[in-house]
């Protein structure tokens, strides 16, 4: 994939449309993106990164977030780029989410994501996630995978190289997808913990059955006993297994003779139970005969009671049904004639005062009805003056119109006055404004010439900062290689130290080796120097003799040290070399800025003279301001008073426009306000009343009248007909009352004599004779039901004493207790022997149930320790934790392999750069068993044939490594992704750690890489590389955003 051309709009920090040709730079070749920090050279790479994938180049940008800050509210924001692949040309266009204005009413609405990708055949496909699912299928990389093919930021990799094992590992993981090595890695060691719980648990329930196990007590368990007892009785279950059987068939045999026992037992409480049954029905029998005579002698002393009882309800009788209707006629005939008497009287009253209320309503209406040739006369009035009412209307509209042009008049006459002054003040200020402006008229020209000597000071002034700032880098790399030379006066002296100590220990060691031979011989074994097998005199180990290992320590030591005087050397080296570089630079910075003036030799007396030149500078660039502000006001002065006096001169003509208006309506006005005048005293001499007001008032005031008077005669011939009706209604109640009362009385008088007929005929003397005999029917019902129980009862007591006599002739009570005691005694024999047998059964059963339960779980233990055994031999090995092996996880082995294939790739590039010196290597083995290894990086130094940790490079060579690690890792990518084809590489900074020599060598590097139409763009501030890449892109920061160029580009030929 190579990019032909980029378009964005409002997008990171480009206000508008900015477009980048890429084609322009050629088939192949490097070319510098460069510009100021935060200008948006990266951005570059996110523009391309989002156009193809929907995301930027780096994890810290979201897409939301790309909408330009600076762009204007209906500007979008989008991105289009045209790439080359494969010979066929693509164009993607594609828009984040971003909140825009709407395009009708108020507010803002959101903008949602698009994607659209043009085929070259010119079919499209559209859509966010199509577009991005399309170029992943179409470029073979993932958005991932293709920041770390085309873009190779310093940061990160420099990470990469220094980072750990774990780190590493993590990093490939992400790269190279090696997750699911650590998922197999994970799953290992989660079969291998599950296989070990198996076996837990399974051990845990064999514990639990053998606590179960339930034992008699006597002798013949001991040895069941002590196996159970023994600590290590886990081990011993299948030798209490097998005991366990034995004394599961002892107990079978001693449940069955306890069963039998019992059986005979229940077959002799059966017996005493039955002989019990039939003493209990004789005895229930002669009860029963004793009862049923007291009962017939308790009859027989209730007869007299129930001879009365019977009397009194046939009393009852006579009385409920003989009399008591005749006396319910006579009391509803006594209530009739009470109530008609009380209306009687009640109507009389009613009467008297009915004919009082109709003579006073009558008094009433009559005066009223005299009224009426009055409310007539009042009627006329209200007709006439409701005729002339309109002319009352048309005299206040002619008094409003003739204020209303007085008003009008007033007010014009106010106006005219003080447009006249408005005048004469805008004649005075058009004189002073154009005066000004003659006066101020090169004031433009003076303030372009101090802006031009503005800038010209400005560029000094940045040029002697430079150059102090030059000095203070000297002072501190001056400061640094003096505490670099002690650094390595102090590596030299701890070397000739440890020097001098191996020396000592050295030749101590050689004079020990008789006595070291001696210490390890043993009688009858052949001596290594003369061959003997006999010892008597052996060589005696002297007291200060080192060990072979401490020796081996010392000469560790010495390694070190030597290592350290070499670092320390190399860095003071390099320390004076680049002091003695930036001393010449400056030097020459300083003569072509100091052109006119003679340079010292020192450099703090070249800082007094920079220090005074930037104090001059600085007080010409003050005064120099200070004239531009007062010139640059005085300018928008100018063009403020132009302003002025062009608003001035439209506002004089526009002002006499209107004073010729308000003379032409002062006129109008005043002939407006004579005819209004003469038109009300006319008509003011018609009327009667001042006022339209007065003669409504007056108009209101007779219409209430009337419509008072109206409204008490209509209620007075109301209420007089209402009195009227009331007094006729309530003497016709009257006289049907009295009628009705004469016959109720009649009825009543019956009704007596009816009642106490009744009472004669049933033999009750009085009312209250009659009143004590009477009861409701429930009460006589309930006498008549008690005298026929007491009848029955008496003769069911009769015949159940003859019956019990029968049946107990020839018998006699039987003694029940006797039968109890022997039942007892036999149920007391068979609790015994039940408990016996049941304490035998429970036993039984639980260790049965035991038996089983540990034969099956011996068997599954068994199949579980093996499944453990290699569960667990597969899980050490995947996790790297074999003992005394390396520590080399499944994961980190496929990853070793990766890093392989890394490393030769990165060589290639660093033998380049390094001037052969230098060769990455993986680290084989921890530097001890205990650590993980596989994914560390050594380094090897042709030059001492020393390898040493990848730390221990410079800043440079740092870089260096760092840069071909980035290339190879990306070489690989490209490898296992397929044979991708990225024809276009971006490098984000770095370079500015490197000498010339290195920024030669990576260059160089960097130029072999675009080979085989190949472009590869530099991200840099370096000033080297914009001195040899021509072919820039230049991105130029500004207080609107920023802006593209492109420069150094050959000239196109002629197409004609």
């Amino acid at each position: 994939m190579k990019p032909l051309h980029l378009t964005m709009s409002a997008f990171g920090p480009y206000a508008g449309a900015e477009e980048v040709a890429f084609d322009a730079f050629g088939d192949n070749g490097l070319f510098l993106i460069t510009g100021d920090t935060g200008a948006g050279k990266t951005t570059l790479f996110d523009a391309i990164a989002f156009a193809l994938y929907g995301e930027a180049s780096g994890t810290t940008r979201t897409p939301d977030t790309l909408r330009s800050d600076f762009a204007r509210p209906d500007c979008k924001t989008f991105v289009t780029l045209t790439f080359l692949h494969r010979g066929a040309i693509y164009t993607v266009t594609r828009n984040p989410r971003y909140e825009r204005p709407k395009k009708n009413g108020q507010g803002t609405t959101a903008e949602n994501a698009d994607a659209a990708l043009t085929l070259p055949d010119g079919a499209a496909v559209t859509g966010s996630r199509e577009v991005t699912a399309r170029v992943e299928e179409l470029l073979g990389v993932t958005v991932g995978q293709f920041r770390q093919i085309a873009m190779i930021a310093q940061g990160e990799f420099l990470r990469l190289l220094l980072a750990e094992n774990r780190e590493r590992a993590a990093i490939f993981r992400r790269i190279f997808q090696t997750g699911a090595y650590l998922s197999i890695q994970d799953a290992l060691k989660a079969r291998e913990k599950e296989t070990r719980t198996h076996c837990d648990t399974n051990a845990q329930a064999i514990r639990q059955c053998l606590d179960g196990i339930l034992l008699p007590t006597g002798e013949n368990t001991a040895p069941l006993l002590e196996l159970l007892e023994n600590p290590d009785a886990l081990y011993a279950a299948p030798e209490i297994l097998a005991a366990l059987l034995v004394q599961n068939k002892h107990d079978a045999a001693s449940l069955e003779a306890a069963e039998a026992q019992v059986r005979t037992l229940e077959a002799a409480i059966s017996g005493q139970i039955e002989a019990r049954a039939k003493a209990e029905t004789v005895n229930r029998l002669f009860a029963e005969q004793d009862a049923a005579a007291r009962r017939q002698n308790e009859l027989a002393a209730q007869a007299e009671d129930m001879r009365e009882q019977e009397n009194t309800m046939r009393a009852a009788e006579q009385a409920l049904h003989g009399v008591k209707p005749a006396c319910d006629a006579f009391i509803r005939e006594e209530q009739a004639h009470r109530q008609l008497a009380d209306s009687v009287r009640t109507q009389t009253e009613a009467l008297s005062a009915c004919t009082a209320q109709a003579e006073q309503a009558r008094s009433v209406y009559e005066s009223l009805r005299a009224q009426t040739p009055e409310d007539e006369r009042r009627a006329a009035a209200i007709d006439r003056l409701t005729v002339v009412l309109p002319q009352y209307e048309q005299l206040e509209t002619l008094t409003r119109r003739q204020a209303e042009s007085a008003a009008a008049l007033t007010a014009c006459t106010l106006a005219i006055q003080t447009l006249e002054q408005r005048r004469a003040a805008l004649d005075a200020e058009l004189g002073g404004l154009q005066k000004v402006l003659e006066e101020s008229a090169d004031c433009a020209l003076r303030l372009h010439d101090c802006t031009a000597e503005l800038e010209k000071l400005h560029a000094r002034e940045q040029t002697l900062n430079g150059l102090l700032k030059e000095i203070d880098a000297i002072r501190r790399t001056h400061q640094a290689l003096k505490t670099r030379q002690t650094a390595c006066d102090t590596a030299a002296q701890a070397y000739e130290q440890a020097a001098a100590l191996h020396t000592r220990m050295e030749s101590a060691f050689f004079r020990a080796q008789a006595g070291l031979l001696a210490a390890d011989l043993q009688d009858g074994q052949p001596c290594p120097v003369c061959g003997s097998r006999e010892h008597p005199q052996k060589a005696a180990l002297p007291k200060d003799a080192p060990s072979e290992a401490a020796l081996q320590t010392v000469k560790a030591a010495l390694e070190n040290k030597r290592q350290a005087l070499e670092t320390a050397g190399r860095a003071a080296n390099q320390t004076e070399t680049e002091l003695r570089a930036a001393t010449a630079h400056l030097r020459q910075s300083a003569t072509t800025a100091l052109a006119e003036q003679a340079l010292p030799d020192k450099v703090g007396a070249l800082q007094a003279l920079l220090e005074r030149e930037q104090q001059a500078v600085a007080a010409s660039t003050k005064k120099r301001e200070t004239d531009r502000a007062v010139l640059d006001k005085q300018l928008q002065t100018r063009v403020m008073q132009e302003e002025r006096l062009h608003e001035q001169a439209q506002a004089r003509a526009a002002l006499e426009t209107h004073l010729q208006e308000q003379n032409r309506q002062r006129l109008e006005h005043t002939a407006a306000d004579s005819a209004c005048k003469s038109r009300m005293e006319t008509l003011r001499s018609t009327l009667e009343y001042p006022s339209r007001t007065e003669a409504e008032k007056q108009l209101t005031a007779w219409r209430a009248e009337r419509d008072v008077y109206k409204t008490a005669r209509d209620t007075a011939e109301q209420a007089e007909r209402e009195s009227r009706t009331r007094l006729e209604n309530t003497r016709a109640v009257l006289e049907s009352d009295t009628r009705r009362l004469g016959q109720a009385q009649a009825a009543r008088d019956a009704s007596r004599a009816a009642f106490e007929q009744a009472c004669a005929q049933n033999g009750f003397i009085d009312m209250d004779t009659f009143r004590a005999a009477l009861r409701a029917q429930p009460e006589i019902d309930t006498l008549r039901q008690t005298l026929e129980a007491y009848r029955d009862t008496v003769k069911q007591a009769a015949a159940d004493i003859a019956r019990l006599k029968e049946q107990t002739a020839g018998l006699v009570p039987r003694d029940i207790a006797k039968i109890q005691q022997a039942q007892a005694e036999l149920e007391a024999q068979k609790a015994v022997a039940s408990h016996q047998a049941q304490t035998v059964r429970t036993r039984l059963d639980g260790n049965e149930r035991t038996t089983q339960a540990l034969r099956a779980l011996l068997r599954e233990q068994e199949q579980a320790q093996a499944a453990f055994g290699v569960a667990s031999r597969l899980s050490r090995t995947a996790n790297g934790e074999l003992t005394g092996k390396q520590k080399l996880m499944f994961e980190q082995y496929v990853q070793a392999a990766y890093f392989s294939q890394i490393l030769s790739e990165a060589n290639k590039r660093l033998r380049l750069m390094a001037g052969g010196r230098y060769e990455l290597l993986r680290r084989e083995n921890a530097l001890d068993n205990r650590s993980q290894s596989g994914l560390e990086i050594d380094v090897l130094d042709h030059y001492t044939g020393k390898v040493r940790t990848v730390k221990s490079l410079s800043g440079g060579e740092s870089f260096k490594a760092s840069l071909s690690l980035a290339l190879g890792l990306s070489d690989v990518i490209q490898s296992y992704a397929g044979g991708v084809e990225m024809d276009t590489l971006f490098i984000d900074e770095g370079f500015g750690s490197l000498d010339a020599q290195s920024l030669e060598q990576a260059v160089r590097t960097l130029q072999s890489l675009t080979e085989n139409h190949r472009l590869v763009g530099i991200i840099s501030h370096v000033a080297e590389l914009q001195e040899r890449i021509d072919r820039k892109i230049v991105v130029q920061k500004g207080l609107t955003g920023s802006h593209v160029t492109v420069a150094g580009l050959p000239p196109r030929p002629n197409k004609n």
